[in-house]
């Protein structure tokens, strides 16, 4: 009994000497096992699916097509029959002062929109009207139906006398005209700017020329080129012309014509061309007679015998 008291005696010193202790006594090494247990953690990562999808490209081949044809232009109309008419030119008081008559017909250079260059014309009606006076005659007509405006043609008279003549005379000293761009006449033109005609005055003069109180007068076709600026912007042609301004006298027609040089030279040619018919006609006519007299002759011999 006594010794189980004993030794709870000391065991109870024993703990309480174990706390009083200095903490400087040598540690106690004390192996502490923690055992850590990580939970694992199964993470399943889904499998990602990437669909490419292949793009074809497919490449038309380039068709270069060909650039359409120009729509064709249409070609000028036939030149027109040139026909002469007549115009009379009175004052105030009805006399009649320039008497003209003549046929007259432009050639026209121009150029077509699709750039070629063609010949376009136009020719004096015999309806065109007439204005003036005893030294100058204005024509103008209207165009087609197509355009509207108007072509006029303007011839203008001087006097003067002639070294040595013994009489006055008259010549042309200008002669101008403006035609309108008439698609009737010029199809296609690429432009619309009416057409202006000069004649040279040294040209001028010496076309129509004769003393005063006469008429000139020239059957024969001329053609002159309108260069009046330099450069030759067209043709024009007259023919069966005769003119005579600053008439004085009463009168319904042409004084006394004074012809032109080629109608002379026209005139000498068929002098001889007819005489030389004359004498072909008589040399047969003598001809046939004579063969008609050696049958006739035979005839007559074979009846008597």
């Amino acid at each position: 009994m006594f010794i189980r008291l004993a030794v709870v005696a000391f065991f109870v010193f024993a703990v309480a000497f174990a706390q009083d202790v200095p903490s400087t006594l040598a540690p106690t090494n004390s192996t502490t096992s923690v055992t850590s247990t990580t939970p694992s953690t199964n993470t399943t990562t889904p499998l990602t699916t990437t669909t490419t999808t292949t793009t074809t490209t497919t490449t038309a081949p380039t068709t270069t097509k060909p650039a359409p044809a120009p729509a064709p232009v249409p070609a000028p109309p036939a030149p027109q029959k040139v026909e002469a008419g007549t115009w009379n030119v009175t004052n105030a008081n009805g006399t009649q002062v320039f008497r003209a008559h003549f046929g007259l017909r432009f050639t026209i250079p121009y150029k077509q929109t699709n750039g070629s260059f063609v010949n376009g014309t136009v020719v004096l009606p015999t309806s065109a009207l007439a204005t003036g006076s005893d030294d100058s005659l204005t024509l103008f007509w209207p165009t087609s139906n197509m355009t509207s405006g108007t072509n006029t043609v303007v011839m203008k008279f001087v006097k003067s006398t002639a070294v040595n003549a013994t009489k006055e005379e008259f010549h042309l000293s200008t002669l101008t005209a403006t035609l309108i761009v008439d698609p009737a006449r010029f199809p296609a033109a690429s432009s619309v700017t009416p057409f202006s005609f000069s004649l040279k005055p040294e040209v001028a003069a010496a076309f129509v020329h004769a003393p005063v109180d006469t008429s000139y007068r020239c059957y024969s076709e001329q053609t002159f080129a309108s260069n009046a600026t330099g450069t030759v912007d067209g043709y024009l042609l007259f023919k069966d012309v005769q003119v005579q301004p600053f008439i004085t006298a009463p009168a319904t027609g042409f004084g006394a014509a004074t012809t032109c040089s080629l109608d002379r030279g026209l005139t000498s040619d068929v002098v001889p061309i007819a005489v030389g018919c004359a004498l072909a006609g008589l040399v047969i006519v003598v001809i046939a007679a004579y063969i008609i007299g050696r049958r006739r002759s035979r005839q007559n011999g074979y009846t008597s015998v």
